[in-house]
């Protein structure tokens, strides 16, 4: 009614445009702030709207431009600074993002977004945790613990319980990584043992969540509540121990655990490093993802479960084992699907030898960024500083649905984990810009390239397949890995050839016993295993024989 009386009104433009958003009509609140900022140029607001709509569809470098002309604009309006933070980051702009999580840090010290984001980007950054990211974690944990004074000290649960009531914060219990780690967990918990609660903070409720819900007694959305009172609801719901599995990441709910509203509580699965929250008591790992060694990086006490702390969720979707690509396509097929900020210049540069020492060689990659031209671009100027040509380079964007991601695996050969920030194996990554993006099912994917990265994802590969008997390969920084790169190539793709048609009697969560009959190493897999050998200038198929046994589960 506004914009018939007021149809040059950018304000009435604007009101609409917020309107549209908040029911997720993305087109028609683009078309309302665009006609905003035609009417009204310097309208700061309009431009900063207009960004968030399209950073949620993943136009990232559109979304820049329109935080860029807010700034402009309204230079104090720190919110734009910081979405702007997380638009770069995401295009892999890492020294530029964290510029402006200082920026905003700078104008506003508790800006915990800003402080949290900051701590996220260092996880991509090599060398060992720093003495900054140590203090930035715990500075984090002092400004939380500052703002829940008056948490709780006592609690509203039965000290010696019949059934254990355990709470999960997440904003991942949907079509996310974490949600799919999370759905063969579940199926494994007593429920006359263990009384699962849920918290999300995400508003999405996708297929993934209507699968997992029955798991769980209560399902109490923290969405749009204060972290006081979020952390009101759960000491009410008399929970023993609480779960974050967020970390560091988006939709994250950290300052809730600061009021302590569980007399235990611990942090797992869905970030890679301390949270630097004082009020968290534990971190879960392992001791291959998180050794001794590390723990000083830590506020939380570590917590290792015995064998991995994690489990891999058989897809539904059905996807087709088939033989390696490069039978059919005469050349070797490199592979990635991590989300494009892991690939760092180190990255790109390490990855540039593989495909020189290869010359026939190609790699495809597959991110939410390259589905944007100026990325694609971006990309291919990158590997061109390397002398990789762009026929040398396969890029394509996101794919949608599960068993379409799971599926783009079938063209590739051998997979190359990025570092430090190494990808996890999950069958889709998650769709928020704000979320780290792990990658790859082990019971389907090609074997791994890899260099060990500093901590619990980071140190993923060796683990993810410690109970596969599909080990990734280690590849050696610099010129050792130009050295071995036909090494690395011919020993994992003939590896692969034997083991691929067995895979599927492999999943994660199963544990090598002696050693015994291998039962997917089959003599077709080995003569494609000697063909690939040869495409990589080796000769040599050398595969570890195991004996199979299932982990009982916990």
């Amino acid at each position: 009614q506004a914009l018939v009386l007021k149809a040059g009104d950018p304000v009435s433009h604007y009101n609409l445009g917020v309107v549209l958003q908040e029911q997720g009509r993305w087109a028609e609140a683009e078309a309302a702030y665009r006609q905003a900022v035609l009417l009204r140029p310097d309208f700061a607001l309009a431009h900063y709207n207009l960004g968030t709509v399209l950073e949620d569809q993943g136009r990232l470098g559109v979304a820049e431009r329109c935080y860029r002309q807010a700034i402009k604009f309204a230079p104090e309006m720190i919110d734009a600074h910081y979405n702007l933070g997380t638009t770069l980051r995401e295009m892999g702009h890492l020294d530029a993002a964290g510029a402006a999580f200082q920026h905003v840090l700078q104008q506003q010290p508790d800006y915990l977004d800003a402080l949290g984001s900051l701590l996220f980007i260092e996880n991509y950054r090599p060398g060992c945790v720093s003495t900054g990211q140590r203090q930035d974690a715990r500075r984090y944990g002092r400004l939380v613990s500052a703002k829940a004074e008056g948490g709780y000290t006592e609690w509203q649960c039965a000290a010696a319980p019949q059934r254990l009531r355990v709470g999960l914060v997440s904003g991942d219990l949907r079509d996310h990584s974490v949600g799919h780690f999370l759905e063969g967990f579940l199926q494994q918990i007593d429920p006359a043992r263990i009384e699962l609660v849920a918290y999300p903070t995400h508003r999405e409720f996708s297929d993934l969540s209507v699968r997992i819900k029955p798991h769980f007694a209560g399902w109490y959305s923290l969405v749009g509540l204060s972290d006081e009172a979020a952390a009101r609801r759960i000491h009410a719901d008399g929970v023993h121990v609480l779960l974050d599995l967020s970390g560091h990441t988006g939709h994250n709910r950290l300052p809730v655990f600061a009021w302590k509203p569980a007399p235990v509580q611990a942090s797992w699965l869905g970030y890679c490093a301390s949270t630097g929250v004082a009020e968290i008591d534990y971190y879960i790992a392992d001791a291959e993802t998180l050794p001794v060694a590390q723990e000083a990086a830590f506020t939380e006490q570590i917590w290792r479960l015995p064998a991995s702390y994690l489990c891999f969720s058989q897809p539904a979707e059905p996807v087709e084992v088939n033989s390696l690509p490069a039978l059919a396509n005469g050349y070797l097929t490199f592979g990635s699907f991590n989300n494009l900020s892991k690939m760092t210049s180190e990255v790109v540069a390490l990855w540039a030898q593989l495909l020189q020492a290869l010359p026939d060689s190609r790699l495809l990659l597959k991110a939410k960024q390259l589905g944007e031209a100026p990325t694609r671009a971006q990309v291919l100027a990158q590997y061109a500083a390397h002398g990789i040509g762009p026929e040398r380079l396969l890029l394509e964007g996101p794919i949608q649905g599960r068993s379409g991601h799971l599926a783009a695996y079938q063209r590739v050969d051998i997979g190359l984990d990025p570092f430090p920030y190494n990808g996890a194996l999950d069958g889709r990554p998650g769709p928020d810009a704000e979320r780290r993006t792990l990658s790859r099912p082990a019971r389907r994917r090609p074997p791994d390239a890899c260099r060990p990265g500093r901590m619990d994802r980071r140190r993923r590969p060796g683990t993810d397949r410690q109970g596969t008997g599909a080990a990734a390969q280690p590849a050696g920084p610099g010129g050792a890995a130009r050295r071995s790169a036909r090494a690395v190539a011919g020993l994992a793709a003939a590896r692969h050839a034997g083991l691929r048609p067995g895979f599927r009697e492999r999943p994660v969560g199963h544990v090598a016993e002696t050693p015994g009959p291998n039962p997917g190493r089959s003599p077709r897999g080995a003569a494609a295993g000697r063909r690939i050998a040869a495409l990589s200038g080796r000769t040599q198929c050398l595969v570890q024989p195991v004996r199979w046994r299932p982990l009982s589960p916990a």
